[in-house]
């Protein structure tokens, strides 16, 4: 009998772990999972080389912190059918608005073959603390993070385009850790209200928009090179120190 409830504690044991290994690969850290996401959708994408990741079911999403997944076998192919497939396909894109206005994300991490964010993708995400993008991401596009008032700090590689108000309303975000590729773009509005960033090295800027930086105070400090190419309207409502 005693031996009995031993195997029934142990059988019991090996069904919970793997329940929790099922659980936790749904849910996307970063892994290759055969199986259909409850919150994510996944497109192949025009070229057939990656998939677009949505989020048209939010309220299912796990909250707190996710990683993306790396890639599925589970995704809407040429057919137009969201099923499995029998190769796995990465994912490279995260679509327009595909976590906007999600309030109970607090760190998103991205997996490396990622080289697109669509516009808005986590614009309004108001719990939001830390985003590490893929080392693939040059570009960060228009409203990318717009309203994200809680991001703190922005991980990745180098990236070369911040497009309009991409970081505008990010009340306390500190750190940028990625290098400014040279001849980067910096959009209209694009750090709106960015009152935290101490300060920006902007020398390798070819191209800054009207009112990038408005509401900066006077403890901020923009390093800047050559303005030749910058809007005649970049300092609009901005009281920052230039180095």
């Amino acid at each position: 009998m005693r031996m009995k409830k031993k195997l029934i504690a142990i059988l019991a044991a090996l069904c919970l772990t793997a329940a929790c290994a099922a659980f936790f690969a749904a849910c996307g850290e970063g892994e290759t999972v055969k199986t259909e996401y409850p919150y994510y959708t996944l497109t192949l994408n025009e070229s057939g080389d990656g998939l677009i990741l949505d989020v048209p079911y939010a309220s299912k999403l796990p909250s707190g912190a996710i990683s993306v997944p790396a890639a599925s076998y589970y995704y809407i192919g040429n057919d137009g059918v969201y099923k499995e497939h029998d190769s796995a396909m990465i994912v490279t894109e995260i679509a327009e608005d595909a976590f906007k206005g999600i309030g109970t994300l607090t760190s998103v991490m991205l997996p490396s073959q990622v080289k697109t964010i669509g516009s808005g993708a986590f614009a309004d995400c108001k719990a939001l603390e830390t985003v590490t993008l893929s080392d693939n991401v040059i570009a960060v596009p228009d409203n990318a993070f717009d309203g994200c008032t809680a991001l703190k700090e922005v991980i990745g590689g180098t990236i070369s385009s911040v497009g309009k108000y991409a970081f505008a309303s990010c009340l306390t975000l500190r750190k940028l850790s990625f290098g400014f590729g040279e001849n980067m773009s910096v959009g209209d509005r694009a750090f709106f209200y960015t009152n935290s960033i101490s300060s920006l090295d902007m020398t390798k800027a070819t191209s800054v928009g009207a009112s990038a930086f408005e509401g900066w105070i006077s403890s901020q400090k923009i390093v800047t090179g050559s303005t030749a190419g910058w809007s005649d309207e970049w300092r609009n409502g901005c009281h920052a120190t230039l180095a």
